[in-house]
């Protein structure tokens, strides 16, 4: 089969996305012909060095270099690298072949529709993302507005378009369902979970504090995470016996670090952004590794974080929707420990309990966690979903 890969992010980018697709494409390439129709290289400067299967084939469209500080310079490149990806499948592909798109960048997602009725091509998508709704999760827009209005009319067609859709989590398929439902298209649904990375046998315990317990938050320090929350919360706890560990780069990142000087928080401190070839060093060196998603995000993403800390042989303080995807998961495997947003009251007193008489069974809830990601999760049986899928 012809399967063509259609993505922002590939391999050598050091990001999730590009690691992911980058091993389904590999997966994938063991039966089929891929060809991978991507961005350039070094998406955020950051590159891996591990080399790509021969039998993948790339295309990368070329767009020109963007300021970061310049909103046209950014929106030029965005737009071209759209207009390039589906320009180029468009000219590729034929009604032979299949078509795995994932949601980035999001105007492909209208665009694809249209090459799809012209081509006569399948269509499988990878939802990572779902649009416009995680803009009102982020606060840009209004639930009411009129652009938010517009922009899910055209979103929600535009998911009912593929023939397949995968999603990462339960809440996920829930939420894409009742967004398409109305439509009444014939569609596949399958649920793969992402995958924890390789763990180095390099790594090492580094900085860690054997007299106290260490929370770690490492990720994008963003709007949608909830960090700023749950430092309020651990500030009012006033716990002598816990560190909190903030890595990470985004919107938040300037304000958090005023905050920790500011308020001379000694016992929180910012390590500043890392790559994936060190997140499992940050990781072992921590007692708990934590996930945050705000109440209003259920069902529009999955933390892929949570399969490395478990990978780690880490337990996870998860605190959202307890009916999500990550939060079952801790729940049904007693691999961490839950909290829905609004439980600040019960989220206190957890803090204020821990102590280094708490290792012992945090020791336990992670080796729990790795066995988890190591058979359930691993990346073998959930890339067999992905062969199934192309297969059948």
């Amino acid at each position: 089969m012809k399967i063509f890969i259609v993505t922002e992010l590939f391999h050598p980018d050091d990001t999730t996305t590009a690691h992911l697709l980058t091993d389904i494409a590999t997966k994938l390439s063991n039966e089929h012909d891929v060809t991978v129709i991507c961005g350039p290289a070094g998406y955020d400067g950051q590159i891996t060095s591990t080399p790509l299967n021969k039998n993948i084939k790339v295309v990368r469209i070329a767009v020109p270099n963007s300021d970061k500080n310049s909103l046209f310079k950014r929106l030029l490149k965005f737009i071209t690298l759209t207009f390039g990806l589906i320009i180029r499948v468009t000219k590729l592909a034929d009604h032979n072949s299949h078509v795995f798109m994932v949601t980035n960048p999001a105007p492909l997602l209208l665009l694809m529709p249209i090459a799809k009725r012209i081509k006569r091509f399948r269509v499988t998508l990878l939802v990572h993302d779902i649009f416009p709704e995680n803009v009102i999760a982020a606060g840009i827009l209004k639930p009411k507005s009129f652009i938010y209005g517009g922009l899910k009319r055209l979103f929600d067609r535009a998911y009912s378009s593929p023939n397949q859709l995968i999603t990462i989590g339960h809440d996920m398929e829930d939420v894409l369902k009742a967004k398409v439902e109305r439509f009444n298209k014939p569609q596949n649904f399958s649920i793969i979970q992402n995958w924890a990375d390789p763990f180095p046998e390099t790594t090492q315990r580094v900085n860690i504090n054997e007299h106290k317990i260490t929370i770690t938050f490492a990720g994008n320090i963003g709007r949608v995470q909830g960090i700023s929350e749950f430092l309020d919360t651990f500030e009012m706890a006033g716990t002598t016996d816990v560190d909190f560990r903030i890595y990470g780069e985004g919107a938040m990142r300037r304000q958090l670090c005023e905050r920790i000087e500011t308020n001379q928080l000694n016992n929180v401190s910012y390590g500043g952004r890392f790559g994936k070839s060190n997140q499992f060093d940050i990781y072992s060196a921590c007692d708990i590794g934590l996930v945050i998603l705000t109440s209003n995000m259920y069902g529009l993403g999955v933390p892929s974080k949570s399969y490395n800390i478990m990978q780690a042989g880490k337990p996870i303080l998860f605190i959202g929707d307890s009916r999500s995807e990550i939060a079952q998961m801790i729940k049904s495997n007693d691999i961490g420990f839950v909290f829905e947003n609004s439980e600040t009251t019960e989220l206190l007193k957890f803090l204020q309990s821990l102590s280094i008489s708490s290792k012992p069974d945090l020791i336990a809830m992670g080796k729990r966690a790795k066995i988890l990601a190591q058979t359930e999760y691993s990346r073998e049986n959930q890339l067999n979903k992905y062969a199934q899928i192309f297969n059948e």
